[in-house]
């Protein structure tokens, strides 16, 4: 799985990624004050962002995905499987697919901006991140579903009710990171 790992930053992600850097500016963004010299660009909300709030719920997505085909495809608590057997292989891929699946589609989508809603911002204004996203998505597709993209990432086909099932951590992380964008803005608005 370490060749799969890394792939999901140097292959699913980097086109959105980088997508991300052709975004529209903030409204107004000019007009604040300028960042402080000590204040660094990983800040503590950035932090609890990405490692509090987004990863984890990335992280559950491959976990769900890792055990629901392993409990489907028979094997209990215990139960020893080897680098090699179908099952295990499925049972990654799905795990992958889960990872990748809520990164470049829900997490890309929400990070266009730190406050600003999408659906303010609109899911189809940015085209070069739609681009990097249905790149990334036939890139997976080709990892689970082409013979040598099975060989060079150790994958093996899924059934589409895997997708299915983790597809609402998508949902979940776009919903999640746009409850909170609407709290931020609400208790901005309280200060002000």
């Amino acid at each position: 799985m370490t060749i799969s790992t890394s792939f999901i930053d140097l292959g699913t992600d980097l086109l959105p990624g980088l997508a991300l850097g052709a975004e529209a500016p903030t409204k107004g963004l000019m007009q604040r004050p300028p960042r402080k010299p000590n204040e660094r660009l990983l800040d503590r909300k950035l932090f609890l962002k990405a490692f509090l709030w987004l990863g984890p719920i990335e992280a559950l997505s491959g976990f769900f995905g890792y055990f629901y085909v392993l409990k489907n495809g028979g094997w209990h608590w215990g139960d020893s499987l080897l680098p090699y057997d179908i099952l295990y292989r499925q049972a990654t891929t799905a795990c992958l697919t889960g990872i990748v699946l809520s990164q470049i589609t829900a997490n890309s989508l929400v990070s266009r901006s730190f406050e600003e809603s999408i659906f303010k911002l609109g899911f189809f204004t940015n085209r070069l991140l739609l681009g990097g996203i249905l790149f990334g998505l036939a890139l997976q597709l080709f990892i689970v579903y082409h013979p040598l993209g099975n060989k060079i990432f150790s994958t093996y086909p899924l059934e589409a009710k895997v997708w299915l099932f983790l597809f609402p951590f998508a949902l979940l992380l776009l919903v999640s990171e746009e409850t909170r964008k609407y709290l931020f803005k609400f208790s901005s608005q309280r200060r002000v």
